[in-house]
């Protein structure tokens, strides 16, 4: 594989970058401090829900953040990027590493009641935490914090051997917090890498039927989610269970994005938040689907450049790669 990565260091591409009906893109272009705070007029999370008091523009913290030292979400300096989704980085991002504060932004457009929402968000876990519980630290929501939708988990794993819990998982939960309602990832991630991840959130005709997806360092073209919350089962005496026998979103749909800071999340970078009601409106074009860019003959060693969705990988043995020599399935 050492051998495929230096065929080539560097390819420049020209790119044209469209959003085209984004209902929410944010890049944490804010100076380095906090992320949000409790709206001006605001003495509770109640009269900050009911009376309306934030604003569509900036996050706001509704939760925690108390004492004589608060612990804020904070930007810092530095952004993530991903292929033909944020193929640049820009701004800052933000940086979830306490126990404390958590904070919403709304859209800036009506509350979407129908079909499907999803959220998407570049994430880069730097440290996991050393014990097996898990939290979500990303979601979608409605105004009134009363339903947390499409909960984004990270989950400590300690693998065959080690002594420490060394990688993660992560899960996806409709609209619980329940051990039983969350499904995770087989497959398991490691601190220090750039993920992006996709949440899908479907509103389905009639009650306690909506479902969350997960998608987890998809292409423009992926149609399978990795991972899908656990559906409808039934015991014995005749009693649903699974992410279906929790409710769907209430009255007011979804209104905003949820960063969460809890006990048991890793230490995690969050940028490049967007929501969007169509798959495609998440991408950046990329200048085409697919094109050839040098075929490669050495003693031994044969393969092939090309450029997917505007993304350099290499073939190899009918095996692709990409830029950096780690294999796409």
């Amino acid at each position: 594989m050492k051998k495929i990565v230096t065929f080539f260091c560097f390819l420049v591409l020209s790119t044209s970058v469209s959003y085209a009906n984004l209902i929410l893109h944010e890049s944490f272009d804010d100076p380095n401090g906090t992320v949000g705070q409790l709206s001006a007029g605001a003495t509770n999370t109640e009269d900050f829900f009911d009376g309306y008091n934030y604003e569509q523009t900036r996050w706001w913290t509704y939760s925690g953040a108390t004492g004589s030292d608060p612990k804020y979400i904070q930007v810092v300096e530095g952004s993530i990027s991903y292929p033909c989704y944020q193929s640049e980085g820009k701004g800052n991002k933000a940086y979830l590493w306490c126990t404390d504060a958590d904070d919403v932004r709304s859209f800036a457009s009506q509350n979407v009641m129908s079909g499907k929402v999803y959220l998407g968000a570049l994430i880069h876990v730097e440290a996991v935490k050393q014990k097996a519980d898990a939290d979500y630290f990303l979601s979608l929501g409605d105004h009134a914090n009363s339903y947390f939708l499409g909960r984004l988990y990270a989950k400590s794993v300690k693998e065959e051997g080690a002594s420490e819990w060394t990688g993660f998982r992560l899960g996806i939960a409709k609209n619980s917090e329940s051990t039983n309602y969350i499904a995770y990832t087989e497959e398991v991630y490691h601190p220090n890498t750039d993920m992006l991840v996709v949440i899908e959130y479907e509103f389905v005709e009639g009650e306690k039927n909506d479902t969350a997806r997960l998608y987890i360092n998809p292409s423009k073209d992926t149609k399978e989610p990795t991972i899908i919350c656990k559906q409808d089962t039934v015991n014995g005496i005749g009693t649903p269970s699974g992410a279906n026998s929790k409710p769907d979103a209430g009255i007011y749909g979804i209104f905003g994005v949820f960063m969460r800071e809890g006990i048991n999340i890793p230490k995690v970078y969050i940028d490049e938040i967007k929501v969007a009601t169509q798959w495609e409106d998440l991408w950046e074009d990329c200048g085409g689907e697919e094109t050839d860019v040098e075929n490669v003959q050495q003693p031994a060693v044969s393969a092939q450049k090309i450029l997917r969705n505007g993304q350099l990988m290499i073939i190899r043995n009918e095996k692709t790669y990409s830029a950096t020599g780690a294999e796409i399935h």
